[in-house]
């Protein structure tokens, strides 16, 4: 039985990201080739590795306590015990895998007894109760927040990620580069209403100006610190994070004009192929010049077709 519900769960998860786009696919491929260059660095940091083994268990034993699918668990299983144990097992497997392959069979053996010490760790109801996220207000509009409540625990592994491979040459700016990427694109294709354009009462150049700017501030604020760690390990590559400080916000600006520049209420915005083009840009060096004279004819439509919809706040 505890092997039926890991087999389902694999599904979900198979099917959830068989939706993705192609750019979506290999950027996961892409955190997922990092994510074990990670765990083969930390596996053999000689005089840390233990402290990362009690990280690792620190982290287990978090998601053990604050399970969403607990309840439901003891509802197809009386004792989900060895089903906690399979799970647990295939989230320590790299870090086993690696201590192996270096000759720590000590360390090995304390990734092996992880898995049934955490799953064995007693809830109580108290701990168990989950509590509604309060969204602070830096979150510049209900695009984000939308986003955020679906992808959030990825953009924010993605961001630890970044900032743990601080020390590798080009890696972390690789992660907030493609991450600004395709978390702009996504934030912006989801439908709006006339009632939340017309929330601020501005005209449309101001409209863009301050949607476009309170982006940029809210991406400013995890990764330009990640960029400074970067420079400060890497001295001879530092100018390397100056890529996604001239880039993001360009990426930032084709992504909100390309919303805005076909605008219809309470209609998803697909994208074109040109504007898939576009962003293709900002990873294909060659075609940067397209993507950035795409960017300022996309700003000029935005401006133009947002007039018919706020023409009521021209001044």
């Amino acid at each position: 039985m505890p092997l039926k519900i890991l087999q389902l769960k694999v599904k979900i998860l198979s099917r959830n990201l068989g939706e993705y786009v192609f750019f979506g696919k290999v950027l996961l491929l892409a955190l997922g080739a990092a994510g074990l260059y990670a765990v083969y660095v930390l596996t053999g940091l000689a005089p840390h590795r233990f402290v990362v083994a009690g990280f690792v268990a620190v982290v287990l034993l978090g998601l053990h306590l604050r399970r969403r699918d607990y309840a439901f668990c003891q509802r197809l299983l009386p004792h989900p015990f060895r089903l906690f144990v399979l799970e647990y097992f295939l989230g320590v497997a790299p870090f086993l895998v690696f201590a192996l392959l270096r000759g720590q069979f000590f360390l090995a053996l304390l990734y092996a007894a992880l898995p049934p010490l955490v799953a064995a760790v007693p809830r109580s109801t108290t701990v168990a109760r989950q509590r509604a996220l309060r969204l602070p207000a830096c979150f510049p509009d209900l695009d984000t927040v939308s986003f955020f409540r679906k992808a959030g625990l990825p953009v924010c592994c993605v961001l630890a990620l970044a900032a743990g491979l601080c020390f590798a040459p080009a890696v972390s700016v690789v992660l907030v580069y493609l991450l600004v990427l395709f978390s702009s694109g996504s934030i912006y294709s989801q439908g709006e209403s006339l009632t939340l354009l017309c929330l601020d009462g501005l005209p449309a150049r101001q409209f863009l100006r301050r949607k476009i700017g309170r982006q940029i501030r809210f991406w400013a604020v995890p990764v330009l610190p990640i960029l400074a760690l970067y420079a400060a390990f890497n001295w001879e590559t530092a100018w390397y994070a100056l890529i996604p400080v001239a880039l993001c916000p360009l990426q930032i600006v084709a992504a909100v004009c390309g919303k805005y520049r076909s605008y219809v209420p309470n209609q998803a915005f697909e994208g074109t192929a040109l504007q898939a083009f576009g962003m293709l840009g900002f990873i294909v060096p060659f075609l940067l010049p397209v993507s950035i004279a795409l960017a300022v004819v996309y700003y000029a439509d935005a401006v133009r077709h947002l007039k018919t919809y706020l023409y009521a706040y021209d001044r």
